[in-house]
Formats: structure tokens, sequence, C-alpha cells
């Protein structure tokens, strides 16, 4: 079943789009503004060693390898436009949901949200939106997304071609030599998208290739990988979210010495922040903590994707297989948040974590009613 010729067509596969729906709803919950919450001790308020964020970018690149690596040297014309007029959708996308909220904030009373940007001119305002250097709102992944899925058609022509060894190296180098550069949400991030374009080329080898080893070993494999997953990500937690609250909510209880001592693993965290976990540039603790956490949710996922599927009602499902509408309709949600739903000084912890539930609640609804939604539009265009 995964032992497939590189150039057949290959299956849909299911634990993609459920990790794809779980990242989203991830990051949907790390960018509001209503913290803390219960969800924070599982999506961390995207500062645990490793995020949403990346997961969501390597399914991307890995969909990207998967889906078109088989199609590249049989239709090698045809498999471009299609990739370079993703990219231009994109593109589109991401300059027009900056304009959209630039024109919004010029209408509103500073600091009415979050990283309000008034640009100094229409023209820096144009030049740096066109040219991608700028993003406002939500939705700047759609930027990145823009430029990798330009350069998309190239890298798994080379990977098709058995130059996988020279598109990693390439990307090794400029994430090397540019990771901490000014274009580093391209430079850096570009690692991880080129990274799983060259594996979800060859992901049906790869499962084979597991599921070709002993039962024994596999356990023994799997056991280790969630072990070591658990453990660190339970400490992730506690350094980045136990402890900030137990400082916060009570620091009259705890002994001045306690107090000092979780205030000085809170500011060692923070320094890791800076460098081996640093997000910005993807240093090397991120990526390692990443690729463990990812390939341990990965092989969960699809040893019980049918499982998690029923559970989650087919959810996570809907949300993965329409990730970008359910992306942009996030940016625009948080957006409207900042300005009409901002969270009150004295707003309780449990009240903070319903409203968070009920925003993820609305996405789910307002996605599964897309159609219905597009259909009332074309009416309401008509009159």
């Amino acid at each position: 079943m995964f032992l497939q010729g590189a150039r057949e067509k290959r299956e849909r596969i299911i634990a993609l789009d459920l990790l794809r729906g779980t990242f989203l709803v991830a990051i949907f919950i790390n960018h509001m503004a209503w913290t803390p919450t219960l969800f924070d001790f599982i999506t961390g308020q995207s500062h645990l060693f490793a995020s949403a964020a990346e997961g969501f970018f390597a399914i991307s690149g890995i969909l990207v390898g998967y889906i078109y690596g088989p199609r590249i040297l049989k239709n090698v014309k045809p498999t471009f436009i299609k990739l370079f007029k993703r990219a231009g959708w994109l593109y589109l996308l991401s300059i027009s949901f900056t304009t959209l909220y630039t024109v919004i904030t010029l209408f509103l009373p500073l600091d009415t949200v979050r990283s309000q940007y008034l640009s100094p001119s229409l023209a820096d305002f144009l030049f740096n939106t066109l040219t991608l250097q700028f993003n406002y709102g939500w939705a700047d992944f759609l930027s990145r997304y823009a430029v990798l899925m330009a350069l998309a058609p190239f890298a798994i022509w080379l990977v098709a071609k058995g130059k996988a060894w020279l598109l990693a190296a390439i990307s090794i180098v400029i994430w090397l030599l540019w990771r901490d550069s000014p274009l580093s949400h391209v430079t850096a991030w570009q690692l991880v998208f080129m990274g799983g374009i060259i594996i979800g080329y060859y992901l049906p080898q790869i499962e084979h290739a597991a599921r070709s080893l002993s039962r024994q070993t596999q356990r023994i494999g799997y056991a280790s990988m969630l072990t070591t997953t658990l453990v660190t990500f339970v400490f992730s937690v506690i350094l980045t979210v136990l402890l900030p609250i137990i400082a916060g909510e009570f620091a009259s209880a705890l002994s001045p010495a306690i107090y000092q001592n979780i205030l000085t693993t809170i500011d060692m965290r923070t320094s890791w922040d800076m460098t081996i976990f640093n997000k910005e540039s993807l240093e090397i603790g991120r990526l390692l903590i990443g690729t463990l956490w990812f390939s341990t949710l990965y092989i969960t996922y699809r040893k019980y994707e049918e499982i998690i599927n029923r559970k989650t009602k087919g959810a996570l499902l809907l949300l993965g297989t329409n990730s970008l509408y359910v992306y942009g309709l996030q940016s625009f949600i948080l957006f409207m948040m900042d300005i009409f739903l901002d969270p009150p000084a004295d707003t309780s912890f449990i009240l903070k974590t319903l409203i968070v539930a009920n925003m993820v609640c609305l996405v789910y609804v307002l996605t599964r009613h897309r159609a219905s939604i597009k259909g009332l539009r074309k009416k309401a265009i008509r009159i």
C-alpha cells in the first residue's frame, strides 16, 4: 500500500489533514489576547520549545512534495504553472489582508489593535506591502508561503531528479548564512518547508521502511519517541506556562527564596527563547525538538487516524482540508476581537477559557457552513 512508484498517483493521507487542523486550532488559540487559559497547558501560548506554527509549515511542504512530486517529471509545464498560480493567489491574499487591516486601523484610535501600524507615507506602505516586507494582521504566514510556493516547483524538480541531497544542502546553507537576516521569515523558515518537500516526496518509501521493521523494534522505537516527547513537552509547559502563573497569581503565598528561584528559572527560559530555541531564526534546539514532536504526532495520528477523526466528529479533518479558508477566517476574527472584544483586566481564568473555546467553535461552524455563507454572499451581491 505504501511502496508506490515515485510517479504514481498517491492516496490522500488523512493524518496530515488531521494534524493540519490541530495546528490551525493551536495557532488560533495562541494568537488570542484572552490569556491565560486552560488551553495554554497544551499550546503554551506559542512559547514552548517548538510550536504549532513550525508543524503547520512542515505539513505544507510535505503535502507539496507528496502531491506534486510524482507529477513533476511527466507534466513539467502544467505542474510549474499550477504551483506558480498558487503562489500568485497567496501573494494576492497576503497584500489584500495587509491592506484591509491597515485601512481599518486608520479610522481607529491608537492602541485599539495590537501592533497597530500607521505607515509614514502611502508610497512606503505600497512598496513594503507589494514587496512582502510588511505584513499586518494575523495572516503573516501567507507572504512566506507565496515566496516559498514560487520556489517549490524548482525544489520538487530537483528531488524528482534524484537531487534531494542538493536541495537539502542549499536549504541548510541558506539557513546557516541568513537565518538572522531581516528576511529570516523566509531564509530560516524555508528549511522547514524544503525539508517537508523532501519528506513528502519519499513519504511512501519512508512509511514502508518503518512498517518493514519487526513489531518489537516498532514498539520500542515508538515508545522511546513518545516518552521523550512527553517528558520534554511537560518540562516545556512547566517552564513556559506553570511557573509564570505561579509567580503572577500566587506570589504572595510564596517565600522570598522560592519566588526568587522561580523568577531566575523564568529568566533562564527567556534567554533560551533568544538563543537555542529562537523562533524567528529557527535555532537548532527548536529544530531538534520540533522534529521529535512532529514525528511522534505524525506516527500517532497515522496509527489512529480513523479513531481520531471519529472522536473529533470530523472537525479536525474539516479544518485541515479547508486550511487556507480557515487561516484567513481566523485572522479576520482575531482582528475583530482586538477591536470589539478586548479582555478586561479583571477577567477570570475560567471566563477567558470559555471565550477562547467559543471562538474555536465559531471558526468550526463558519467553516462547516462555508458553502451556505458563500451562497448568501452571492445573493446579497445580486440584490
